[in-house]
């Protein structure tokens, strides 16, 4: 798991000039690779990417993690179609399989609710989900998803709050949820798992430094994410 096999630079694309859908690959190789780690992604997985645009996760997690079948549901034609280029180029390099990773052009929120053909939200064993839609977490919920035993990834700006993180399932930005998932008791217990605080008594002062420290990293993320669109910067490991 998270062995390096032939490399999976992004020294294919170019990710600036984007607009209006947020970046095609949202995170850095060290990120992505954190994030597989985290979720203990492995030759046994099915794992689906909720919005996959260029599908840089979705490569890493075959060509360095092994990982059985890749999923990558996308809603942009263009996105599609520069995904699917990239994936055939590592197929004909044979650094992943043929079949090993998939694309698919529809809304997530169709896969969510089981209206695509042959696609099975439910088939995941590690779901990895980007996107800031209570809407579509809501609807997962109410169609029992993710099933028993799948590993339910997100990050710093996704957060749920009804859902505690696993036990040793944070690495910032990063979490992992295992279904089912344990409501918080308090949200206080929540916000000690999420920012990493392990101290058995808080004082109101501390509490709110506990927020102060979420909304941080909350504004931290969007400037950069305003950096990268105003100035075209590229993610690179």
């Amino acid at each position: 798991m998270g062995k390096l096999r032939k490399g999976s630079l992004i020294d294919d694309v170019d990710v600036r000039g984007w607009w209006g859908d947020g970046p095609p690959i949202l995170f850095t190789n060290p990120q992505i690779r954190k994030m597989l780690n985290l979720s203990k992604a492995g030759k046994d997985d099915v794992f689906f990417d909720l919005g996959s645009g260029w599908g840089q996760n979705l490569i890493i997690a075959a060509s360095e993690f092994g990982v059985k079948r890749c999923v990558g549901v996308e809603n942009s034609k263009a996105r599609c179609q520069k995904a699917r280029g990239r994936i055939k180029k590592w197929e004909n390099e044979d650094r992943i399989k043929i079949d090993q990773i998939k694309i698919i052009n529809c809304s997530y929120i169709d896969v969510i609710e089981a209206k695509v053909r042959n696609v099975k939200l439910s088939d995941a064993t590690v779901i990895f989900f980007g996107l800031d839609d209570l809407r579509a977490w809501k609807i997962m919920r109410r169609n029992d998803l993710p099933r028993r035993g799948c590993r339910f990834v997100y990050y710093n700006l996704t957060l749920f709050p009804d859902i505690m993180p696993d036990e040793n399932g944070v690495d910032n930005p990063f979490y992992v949820s295992t279904a089912p998932f344990n409501p918080p008791k308090s949200k206080l217990e929540w916000l000690r798992a999420v920012v990493g605080i392990e101290r058995p008594f808080l004082l109101t002062k501390e509490i709110q430094e506990l927020r102060d420290e979420l909304s941080h990293d909350y504004n931290v993320e969007e400037q950069s994410q305003k950096a990268i669109e105003r100035y075209g910067i590229q993610f690179r490991t």
